[in-house]
């Protein structure tokens, strides 16, 4: 009888353990950064576009809002790197809707816009992924991947 008790205990154990860990998805950093006060907008860089500094540009109806950099001192940004910024309520005072740009400056410290401003409606405690892409100045292209 303590046999069979203990089995059935160990069995609900071993169950509710594989429920929590199946059902728990891994977050990504830019999940880990996001809180209800800020607003964290990730960047992957693919393709053939590489950088020393990476420059997140935003506009309020057309008006220059807000800048944050990200560098990179060994190596610099290149296919398959994500860089997140982290924007604070005090970074968007001016507005929610914004248009999002993506600047690469390359190692001669020269800026290369990456495509046109992306359209964006921000939402504390939101995470947003945009995705740069090209092979360079003339077809790069920066695009909202998450949310749509």
């Amino acid at each position: 009888m303590k046999t069979a008790k203990r089995v059935v205990v160990i069995v609900l154990a071993l169950a509710l353990a594989l429920t929590c860990f199946g059902g728990c998805k891994k977050k990504t950093e830019a999940e880990k950064l996001s809180r209800s006060y800020n607003v964290v907008v990730s960047v992957e860089i693919t393709g053939d576009i590489v950088g020393k500094k990476v420059e997140l540009e935003w506009s309020v109806n057309g008006l220059s809002a807000g800048t944050k950099v990200a560098s990179k001192t060994e190596g610099g940004y290149h296919d398959g790197d994500v860089v997140n910024f982290r924007l604070m309520e005090s970074d968007l005072k001016k507005g929610m809707n914004v248009m999002m740009r993506v600047v690469m400056l390359g190692y001669d410290g020269v800026g290369m816009y990456c495509g046109k401003a992306v359209p964006l409606e921000l939402e504390f405690g939101e995470v947003y992924y945009l995705r740069v892409s090209g092979s360079g100045a003339s077809d790069a292209v920066t695009e909202q991947v998450f949310p749509e």
